[in-house]
């Protein structure tokens, strides 16, 4: 309930009374489990992260191969991107542009983790000798990239249809760049 009110409101206007009314709790319940309305608008923005994180562990997770959970990591990364700008995260956005502070520390406890799963996957396939290290350790820097690009190619009306090949011929050309002759011999045993 208090999602949908600082989306609709902003945090500013919303108030605890407008809170207690939306979850059908007196303000004192509320002020039981929160001291301040900008607590309860952590908790909200901190959930939201944690969902964010827990659908890209268990995409990554439905693969063996460190190659094919490095794809779904940054296929799901991309996507992440790309929904943000049609609605996916719009609520973060709103939240986010009135609080930088906050919004630089999900960013950094989601990007934190992101990247750890990259140098997980990478640390990975290099010991299994699928990937080939000096290349491999630059796959974050490249999704980065990547998604920085993607914001402005789907803003573009006219590039948006062409935008599902060039995201795929990306990822594949960062896979492709990684992999070693092994690689594929280690996925077929």
């Amino acid at each position: 309930m208090a999602r949908q009110l600082f989306v609709r409101q902003g945090i500013e206007k919303t108030t605890m009374n407008d809170i207690a009314t939306a979850s059908d709790r007196g303000r004192r319940t509320i002020y039981t489990y929160f001291r301040t309305k900008s607590e309860i608008y952590q908790a909200v923005v901190e959930t939201e992260a944690g969902k964010v994180l827990r659908d890209l562990e268990e995409r990554v997770a439905l693969w063996q191969h460190p190659a094919d959970k490095l794809r779904a990591l940054m296929e799901f990364r991309i996507s992440v991107a790309l929904e943000n700008i049609h609605g996916y995260e719009v609520w973060i956005k709103s939240l986010f542009s009135r609080d930088v502070k906050r919004a630089s520390s999900v960013r950094t406890m989601v990007t934190d983790r992101l990247y750890g799963m990259i140098d997980e996957i990478v640390a990975e396939g290099i010991a299994s000798g699928d990937f080939i290290p000096a290349q491999a350790n630059r796959v974050a820097s490249m999704l980065t990239m990547i998604v920085r690009g993607s914001d402005w190619t789907v803003m573009r009306e006219a590039e948006r249809d062409r935008y599902d090949t060039w995201r795929n011929d990306c990822i594949n050309f960062i896979i492709d760049a990684i992999k070693t002759p092994k690689a594929d011999l280690n996925r077929t045993n």
